[in-house]
């Protein structure tokens, strides 16, 4: 009904709605601390909201089709948004793009969301893929595949190192995120007692223990 609404936990309304989309609302968020909220629409904008339903500013506008998805940064600064026009965008509270659209996905992007650290985004396509990205739009790794339709919704682990994607093939699924140093460190640790580490006498062996020596092991001890 392109309103945005509060409610207390007895589901009562706070308020009157939040007027000013001109399209369905797809998408609304807090801010971590609970006095913004933001929201995106099928009119292809993301609007800011005080707790009273006033809009803080003007629209946010860039995409070129419905925001499907919107989220804060874990400190409340930045906003994140994923379109229809196949882009994550980037933005600022006063509304102003930070960056250029990060570009890779082959489809609508559903769902958006900020890793607990602030530094990585994860995204979930309608190309059946979930993707990771940096804040200035780089792409971290390949997509994730696995799911054989769309990815509806996406979130972080609370430690950051686990996505869940759940997607319209009916299924969730989980995907190890991570720097290259965290994959070395697990890599590193299942290989620690296996007795071709232990006891290494081939090339290859030989160099991946002196790899996870100079790396992992012994920082541990």
């Amino acid at each position: 009904d392109r309103t945005v609404r509060l409610w207390d936990l007895e589901g009562n309304a706070i308020g009157g709605p939040f007027q000013g989309h001109e399209s369905f609302v797809m998408s609304v968020a807090f801010s971590p601390y609970g006095q913004t909220i933001v929201s995106g629409s099928s009119d292809r904008t993301v609007r800011l909201w005080d707790l009273e339903g006033n809009a803080i500013g003007g629209p946010f506008q860039g995409h070129e089709d419905a925001v499907r998805s919107v989220a804060f940064s874990p400190y409340g600064q930045t906003i994140v948004s994923g379109s229809d026009d196949r882009t994550v965008r980037l933005w600022d509270l006063e509304g102003n793009a930070i960056g250029s659209p990060f570009q890779g996905h082959e489809d609508a992007v559903r769902s958006v969301a900020f890793s607990p650290d602030g530094q990585t985004i994860v995204s979930g396509s309608d190309d059946r893929t979930v993707r990771l990205w940096d804040l200035e739009g780089n792409t971290i790794g390949g997509p994730f595949q696995g799911h054989e339709s769309f990815v509806m919704s996406v979130a972080f682990s609370p430690d950051g190192q686990t996505i869940v994607s759940g997607g319209y093939d009916r299924t969730v699924r989980l995907w190890r995120g991570g720097t290259w140093r965290d994959w070395l460190t697990l890599c590193c640790n299942r290989f620690r007692y296996h007795p071709l580490f232990k006891n290494a006498d081939r090339e290859p062996f030989i160099s991946a223990c002196k790899v996870c020596e100079a790396y992992v092991w012994s920082k541990e001890e």
